[in-house]
């Protein structure tokens, strides 16, 4: 899986997680991530498979680490499939009404 796959996939995962309101750090993490991954100049795969320790990348910790490595291993992720499964499919397209925030998202999801 190319870098900007990974980082299309940490970027979308912040989406429902705006809408169920969780921790603020957690979604700006997975943002930075995803910028990150997309910037580096060698693919993640690359350095995986020279032994790199993902977590010495700037804003990856100990649970993007392991997203990336099940990303790039097995071209799915489990944690980002069962948010996705959470609500229905194109919600997040509501997040463009202006005045429709994550928060009105959810409450009309659920």
């Amino acid at each position: 899986m190319r870098n900007v796959e990974i980082a299309r996939v940490f970027q979308d995962i912040t989406e429902p997680l705006e809408m169920k309101g969780e921790n603020p750090f957690t979604i700006r993490a997975y943002r930075k991530a995803a910028w990150t991954i997309e910037h580096l100049p060698r693919e993640v795969e690359t350095y995986l498979d020279e032994g790199f320790n993902l977590k010495s990348i700037p804003g990856v910790g100990d649970a993007i680490a392991k997203n990336t490595s099940e990303l790039v291993t097995t071209g799915y992720l489990k944690y980002y499939e069962d948010l996705r499964h959470e609500f229905p499919e194109g919600i997040s397209e509501l997040l463009v009404i202006p005045g429709v925030g994550p928060r009105t998202t959810y409450r009309m999801a659920t």
